[in-house]
């Protein structure tokens, strides 16, 4: 695959060729791109996270909660971001990983990529009708758009752990399961960090 065509296709290569668009990607950005692509998914998430909601009992405050994420969501997940490939990165020394905290950086707003589709649909469907965005039974019976855009949802979930995997390897210069074990030991930290707050807090009011 030619340099400039990938320049032209990241949106698309990232799905058949993550290790070669990570490599590009380390090449020819800078922090402001990866920041930038980490603040449009962040948009995508919000209305990811709200799709097919209706049983969330925050809904009714969801427009509030959605003019919140579109003004501070961009501000905030780029700096979440950082802290996430600070941690990644910690992990990665573990295994010998050669990225630098930008490398890891550039290499985890690649998955990132993947979400950002979903912002014109999954946004334009929220602003037209919010309670059939909700709710995938408004109309009566099971919605079949909502139902192929929840499987959409479910495999790019999927395939962005994969393409995360392929990024933090070619950052890294290290094996794939090498990189999988770089992004799972951060994760189950913060599983098992969760629930243990948790735990006391039940253990404290109970």
């Amino acid at each position: 695959m030619k340099d400039n065509k990938l320049d032209i296709d990241i949106m698309k290569s990232v799905w058949f060729h993550p290790t070669l668009t990570t490599r590009h990607f380390l090449e020819k950005n800078s922090w402001s791109a990866a920041a930038f692509i980490v603040a449009i998914s962040s948009l995508s998430q919000l209305f990811i996270t709200y799709f097919n909601s209706y049983d969330d009992p925050n809904i009714s405050s969801a427009y509030e909660l959605g003019w919140f994420g579109i003004i501070i969501g961009p501000i905030l997940a780029p700096l979440f971001f950082w802290v996430t490939s600070f941690a990644f990165w910690l992990v990665s020394r573990l295994f010998r990983g050669k990225a630098t905290i930008r490398q890891t950086y550039l290499a985890m707003a690649m998955p990132a990529l993947l979400t950002i589709p979903f912002l014109p649909v999954l946004g334009g469907w929220f602003v037209a009708s919010r309670d059939s965005f909700v709710d995938p039974f408004h109309y009566g019976g099971l919605d079949l758009i909502a139902t192929l855009v929840g499987i959409a949802i479910m495999i790019v979930n999927v395939w962005s752990f994969i393409v995360s995997i392929a990024a933090i390897a070619e950052a890294n210069k290290i094996g794939k399961w090498a990189a999988f074990f770089v992004l799972i030991i951060p994760i189950s930290l913060i599983i098992v960090i969760i629930l243990a707050v948790l735990a006391l807090f039940f253990v404290a009011v109970f």
